[in-house]
């Protein structure tokens, strides 16, 4: 087996993490949704504060 194919293993018993080529494979399908959804208006610029006020709303609500 070649390293760049063999999966990855964990010391502390997890599963091993998907091999390099499926990691490739998995981020390319992310970076096409990602374009899909900029193409289709569902993407907004990053807004720190208001990402903040929302969580805050949340918050509030989930304690009352």
């Amino acid at each position: 087996m070649n390293d760049h194919t063999k999966p990855l293993s964990h010391a502390d018993g997890e599963t091993p993490s998907p091999s390099l080529p499926n990691k490739w494979a998995m981020l390319k399908q992310d970076i096409a949704k990602g374009l899909a959804d900029a193409a289709a208006g569902r993407v907004h610029p990053f807004n720190a504060p208001r990402i903040a006020e929302q969580g805050r709303k949340r918050l509030a609500a989930r304690n009352a």
